[in-house]
């Protein structure tokens, strides 16, 4: 199962029987902090998963069950791109420091302005959701972000421990870098500071420093917009590493691979076409 923290292992017991019923039971959690939340399921789980490497060792002493790092990613053979005409200036999805917010918002979207800056604002969060999901709005809403993306030259993210982010206990890689990445825009921002991000995105320019002025970040933005040379490298190297490291189906490949279970043909088949698609980019970039 997938969770967003280990209190929602509690999941598992609205299935009846569930650990009878299963051979292998394996988890996948994004928070994976906090071990005092956690639900009991835990200790009769299999393999436990976490996008974390600092925290493993705790969740290991603490739960007596192997536990391994699976780090985010994004469906890159599908919604990836590397296209060089795109028409949104800068995007940002999710959470930024607010004074970042303001003085693009201030600077590109006025009367007048050439460019474009894009904010997408979640959904209000639904603990229960009452509509089944063919009925609501995940797949359209996620297929138009990637829609997006494919279409900025730039795309906003920053460290979770940068001042004015919400409050976390670690500096981790989350899902904007892989989404922007395997989308092709030049990621611009706050790199996080988790040494997992110089073995994961060590490639040139996966990700660009902005100031730690805002308003010395317009004018960076400015310049680096007027760069096309280096932003059309930007997108083709995203693009062609993330496909190579950062898909969904390399995680799922590694979980089944911890648990010694096959791969199922169908993973298998779209493995071999990314290599393919990887290997005809390579030899013309």
């Amino acid at each position: 199962m997938i969770g967003i923290s280990g209190a929602d292992l509690a999941l598992l017991s609205s299935i009846p029987k569930w650990r009878e019923r299963f051979d292998v039971v394996i988890a996948y959690i994004f928070d994976s902090w906090e071990p005092e939340i956690y639900s009991k399921n835990v200790y009769h789980l299999d393999h436990l998963f976490v996008a974390l490497p600092e925290i493993i060792d705790e969740l290991k002493h603490s739960f007596g069950i192997p536990v391994s790092l699976i780090p985010f990613a994004a469906d890159v053979l599908v919604q990836g791109s590397c296209q060089l005409k795109r028409s949104i200036d800068l995007t940002s999805f999710g959470r930024i420091p607010s004074q970042y917010d303001t003085v693009f918002s201030n600077k590109f979207n006025q009367p007048g302005s050439e460019q474009i800056y894009y904010r997408s604002t979640p959904r209000k969060d639904e603990e229960f959701p009452k509509l089944p999901y063919e009925m609501r709005r995940d797949e359209p809403d996620t297929r138009l972000l990637f829609h997006i993306l494919r279409h900025s030259k730039l795309i906003l993210a920053f460290d979770p421990l940068y001042p004015g982010m919400r409050r976390f206990p670690y500096s981790f890689i989350t899902l904007r870098w892989f989404y922007g990445t395997a989308t092709g825009g030049a990621v611009v921002g706050k790199r996080p500071t988790t040494p997992l991000m110089d073995e994961l995105m060590n490639w040139e320019d996966a990700t660009i420093e902005l100031p730690d002025d805002p308003q010395k970040s317009v004018e960076f933005i400015n310049e680096l917009l007027q760069d096309e040379v280096r932003l059309n490298s930007i997108y083709k190297r995203n693009y062609v590493e993330s496909l190579a490291r950062h898909d969904w189906r390399h995680r799922i490949q590694s979980m089944l691979e911890a648990v010694k279970i096959p791969l199922p043909q169908g993973l298998l088949e779209e493995l071999s076409q990314m290599k393919m698609i990887h290997e005809k980019m390579v030899s013309r970039f």
